[in-house]
């Protein structure tokens, strides 16, 4: 196949990109999954702040600003949403916008 103008080139540039970006948030799904994160947030019974959901996850803190990136990537994704809490602005509260237990899939 000829490129013509680069049309080519570029639609399959696309195409790879929006594969490894359905890759990429396949595997942060995953992992979520496994760490139980919609679970807690769900049977917390209301949206939690950043520091109770790495408590409850038995995380380190060491390792909060992973859990972080998972959030927005749900939120992003809308498994996730993201409220302000009205005591500060710079901490988010986290609730389920879709059942856990439909997303328990892997053993």
């Amino acid at each position: 196949m000829d490129m013509v103008n680069g049309k080519m080139g570029s639609e399959q540039l696309q195409a790879q990109a929006r594969i490894w970006n359905h890759i990429f948030n396949s595997m942060c799904l995953k992992c979520a999954i496994q760490l139980g994160i919609l679970e807690t947030i769900h049977h917390h019974g209301q949206p939690m702040n950043t520091d109770a959901l790495i408590s409850a996850l038995q995380i380190h803190p060491s390792r909060a600003h992973g859990v972080e990136r998972l959030m927005r990537i749900l939120i992003h994704s809308r498994f996730s949403n993201k409220r302000s809490s009205h005591r500060t602005v710079e901490t988010p509260m986290y609730s389920t916008a879709c059942p856990s237990s439909s997303l328990r899939t892997i053993p």
